[in-house]
């Protein structure tokens, strides 16, 4: 078998590989179905993230509907390739069956391509409810197998499709073929297993129900066998020569016979069928009507039951179900629970909370690559006219003014479970699942994110910008310039280039906080946390590269060199040098002469950084075409601003005025208002760094608290990075101290 499986997507959003096995079903006109083990519970690499991850298969949300199957992930109508009418997990696998669809493009494509031989993959487009990160030297026990750290784990995945694809699988994880037996090598009890139901669960209107389509569905097999057979059957080897018409007239009786038999079994056929397509044409009746109607559902043995289940298991016609819909229409139905979760649905209520908590659901950073790595829901990433966003945000309008224990009531009937009659016991019962926790998360992370891509940052531009592996200590080693071309000499050899190499060193930190709310303040319907805290949050980790990086200007470390950042040796700062056109043209040319081995590099600076006091004249000086002299000290002069030629981008930051303090050291560093520099854009100057799989931005990772002494909700926030100087060359400062 093969072992293979592939994680890709968004970090969120997650999708599994594995084999799939196409298969004719028995009898004529059935079409073909489709079968594989998608998901075997094992632990992957996603190719975005060095932390593998498992997936919890006990909290697997599964659709009640028939699964959409596709071609390549193609939402559209025509690629529709079939559907996945069974679909469950068994003995810790996800395993998926149904039929392919030929009247479809995807359909076609993948039976076309199955008979040429080709094997198909699936890949399973599923939502990840939430993360749970296992550090080195943890474990954790995970669809019954302990996993060691680190690992991640995905709980609360929900899934949304499954496609056919050609695309290979990772290694590392695994995905097996099931085949359906046929004819008597499968029992009834095995089949009915095969099909995801339980054969000691059925009562005897569902065990009568399997029955019949168990004996119907082999007994075309074996008649479809005996077609086969009789078509491909050689002659009857000729009787012995005998006298007498007897002889001729028994044989004739014996081929009437079975020319009447045959035709006998072809008639029961056609009427197995005719049953099998009336069965089909009165569930798709029922199916509409319910759906006209809201899909309704009622109460059945304390559990609310789909109408159209309902009536499709009783054996109901399209007109008892109907009767029944006029009757639960009838005030004072209190056995009746009316469809609204068509559209009050998990990611409108996630809606929902994001609006009261005053965010927006067209906030462009939702379809950034940051959404993404901080890992809001697959309906927020798309774009704002996609239908499925459209619809989502429609309904969160309308479920946006819901109180907080509304939405714990509605947490529990999205996970199946009965809401408790008192408000505590209905709110502690909310707060135990995974629903209302991927509510409220999706509501933080959102915050999160928009005060993070709001909040300025005037280092974007001219900084280099890198990701790394790991917190360790990072070198960056390059190759000086030098080693320049020789006259070459008729008939010598060209001469070796001899080039030095310089280093320097750069590390990630990580920074973090918490964000607690209190089971008190649900109960009070206060909800203002969820408004400020993230975006508290949010706010506070964008500040960490601004402070990081004008903390290094303020610092004027030593490079590893042993010299300062900013000295006469290095050619890059003057003092005085008040802010002026004079001091400006001075700076550029210092860095435009700065020279390596004897070669000149050629920089240009591209940004003017000064302190908020500065702004105005920065911009006068840059900005302006005309030069205008006051005084007589200057006779002739030209009108043109050079200065404003060379495009340098004016930086104006409070941080300089203000003072900073270093996040990783916290040495704090006075400000000055006569402080300014220049920076070049393409010089080695200052890195940041974030680790790899963030996306750049912060994380968040949820938890209820429901031990210790505390209950409630609570998540801690984490932001990788770090900021260093890799090289002199391309920064220059003035002042007046």
């Amino acid at each position: 078998m093969p072992r293979k499986v592939r994680a890709t997507g968004p970090a969120r959003g997650l999708t599994l590989r594995g084999r799939v096995s196409i298969q004719a079903a028995a009898g004529e006109g059935q079409g073909r179905r489709f079968s594989m083990v998608a998901y075997s519970g094992e632990r992957f690499r996603q190719p975005w993230s060095d932390c593998p991850l498992v997936i919890d298969l006990d909290t697997l949300r599964l659709p009640s509907q028939p699964l959409p199957v596709l071609y390549d992930h193609m939402d559209v109508a025509e690629w529709v390739a079939g559907r996945a009418d069974t679909l469950a997990v068994e003995s810790g696998q996800l395993v998926a069956a149904g039929p392919v669809y030929e009247s479809t493009r995807g359909g076609q494509m993948v039976l076309m391509l199955g008979a040429e031989g080709h094997t198909w993959q699936a890949s399973v487009g599923a939502d990840i409810g939430r993360r749970e990160k296992v550090s080195a030297g943890a474990t954790v026990v995970v669809n019954g197998v302990e996993h060691a750290g680190p690992v991640e784990v995905a709980r609360d995945v929900e899934l949304r499709e499954i496609s056919f694809v050609v695309i290979g699988a990772a290694k590392n994880t695994a995905a097996l073929v099931m085949r359906r037996l046929k004819g008597g090598a499968m029992d009834f009890e095995t089949w009915v297993t095969s099909k995801g139901f339980d054969p000691n669960a059925l009562d005897e209107i569902q065990r009568a129900n399997m029955q019949q389509m168990y004996d119907a569905e082999f007994a075309e097999e074996e008649g479809a066998e005996g077609e086969a057979e009789e078509e491909g059957a050689a002659p009857p080897a000729p009787a012995a020569a005998a006298e007498g018409e007897e002889d001729v007239e028994a044989a004739e009786g014996d081929e009437e016979e079975e020319e009447m038999t045959a035709a006998s079994r072809r008639r029961q056929l056609q009427a197995r069928r005719a049953a099998d397509a009336a069965e089909v044409r009165r569930v798709h009746a029922i199916t509409a009507l319910c759906a006209t109607a809201g899909n309704p559902s009622v109460r059945v043995n304390r559990q609310d039951v789909p109408l159209a289940a309902r009536a499709i298991e009783q054996g109901w016609t399209r007109d008892r179900t109907e009767l029944e819909l006029l009757r639960l229409r009838r005030p004072g139905q209190v056995d009746v629970v009316r469809g609204h979760d068509r559209d009050c649905t998990l990611q409108a209520l996630q809606g929902a909370m994001l609006l009261r908590a005053g965010g927006r659901l067209d906030h462009p950073s939702y379809t950034t690559h940051r959404a993404v790595a901080i890992g809001l829901p697959r309906w927020l990433r798309l774009s704002v006219n996609a239908d499925q966003r459209q619809r989502v945000m429609e309904a969160a309008h309308d479920y946006s003014d819901m109180s907080a224990v509304d939405v714990c009531r509605e947490a529990l009937r999205l996970a199946g479970r009965e809401a408790p009659r008192g408000r505590k016991a209905l709110i502690q019962a909310a707060f135990s699942g995974g629903d209302l926790t991927n509510i409220f998360t999706t509501s933080v992370n959102a915050r999160l994110l928009e005060a993070y891509a709001e909040a300025p940052d005037t280092t974007g531009g001219w900084v280099q910008e890198r990701d790394v592996n790991d917190f360790k200590e990072n070198e960056d080693i390059r190759l000086k310039k030098g080693g320049n071309l020789t006259r070459h000499a008729r008939g010598q050899t060209a001469q070796h280039m001899h080039r030095k190499d310089t280093k320097e060193t750069y590390k990630v930190g990580r920074y973090s906080g918490q964000i607690v709310i209190d089971e008190m303040d649900i109960i009070d319907d206060r909800l203002n946390a969820f408004a400020t805290l993230p975006k508290e949050m949010g706010e506070a980790a964008a500040r960490l590269r601004p402070d990081l990086v004008y903390s290094l200007l303020k610092a004027n470390g030593a490079l590893a060199s042993g010299t300062a950042l900013f000295h006469s040796n290095h050619s890059n700062t003057d003092n005085p040098a008040v802010l002026s056109i004079a001091t400006i043209q001075t700076g550029v040319t210092r860095i435009r002469r700065q020279q390596e081995e004897g070669v000149n590099l050629n920089l240009q600076p591209t940004h003017l950084i000064v302190p908020s006091t500065l702004d105005f004249a920065a911009r006068e000086l840059v900005q302006s075409t005309v030069l205008l002299i006051a005084g007589a000290t200057d006779t002739v002069r030209g009108n043109v601003n050079t200065v404003a030629g060379i495009g340098l981008t004016p930086v104006s930051e409070p941080r300089l005025d203000n003072g900073v303090t270093d996040p990783a050291t916290g040495t704090a560093y006075d400000g000055d208002t006569n402080d300014w520099f220049l920076a070049a854009a393409a010089a080695h100057g200052i890195v940041v760094a974030y680790l790899a799989g963030t996306g750049r931005s912060p994380q968040s990772r949820s938890w209820v608290l429901d031990r210790g002494g505390q209950w409630g909700m609570g998540w801690d926030i984490n932001m990788d990075v770090g900021a260093d100087v890799l090289d002199y060359k391309g920064l220059y400062r003035g002042g007046n101290n």
